[in-house]
């Protein structure tokens, strides 16, 4: 008997160490994937520094790729104001809150807010089509103004 409990004795020792080399190599590992992931954080926060201060602008990839970047900008702004547009909302210069298109002031600091066009009280019902830009009498198909030119909505 004394022979079986060596055996198992062993084998616990084992089942042991083994257990301890999978925590260390788990631990490393994680330890691994963390150091990679500050990598990527690193690699981005270069990338970002790059194109904010337009650097290496002799090199045909990262001009090309400044470029690019540029164009997706350009498009982010596009769209933005598009939603802006269709929630009836102005950004105020100041401080960068949505304020409604019917306010003059920001609601949040208080700034004034440039009006680009007259916007039409929407209590007061409209009896005839009219140019928001300069007032002209519209015929109800019209697309543009006869006047100025701008588009009808």
């Amino acid at each position: 008997m004394a022979g079986w409990g060596e055996k198992f004795s062993k084998m616990t020792q084992s089942a042991v160490n083994k257990s301890k080399e999978v925590a260390e190599i788990t631990k490393l590992t994680l330890n691994n994937n963390s150091l990679e992931a500050e990598i990527t954080t690193v690699s981005n926060q270069i990338g970002e520094y790059v194109v904010a201060n337009q650097l290496l602008t002799d090199d045909e990839i990262v001009s090309q790729k400044l470029r690019q970047i540029d164009e997706l900008k350009a498009a982010i702004a596009a769209n933005e104001a598009k939603i802006r547009e269709i929630k009836n909302i102005n950004v105020c210069p100041a401080c960068g809150a949505e304020v409604p298109n019917t306010s003059n002031f920001c609601d949040k600091c208080g700034s004034p807010m440039k009006k680009d066009a007259p916007v039409v009280e929407e209590e007061a019902p409209v009896v005839e089509k009219v140019c928001v830009k300069c007032g002209t009498s519209l015929e109800t198909e019209a697309a543009f103004c006869p006047n100025c030119g701008e588009k009808c909505e």
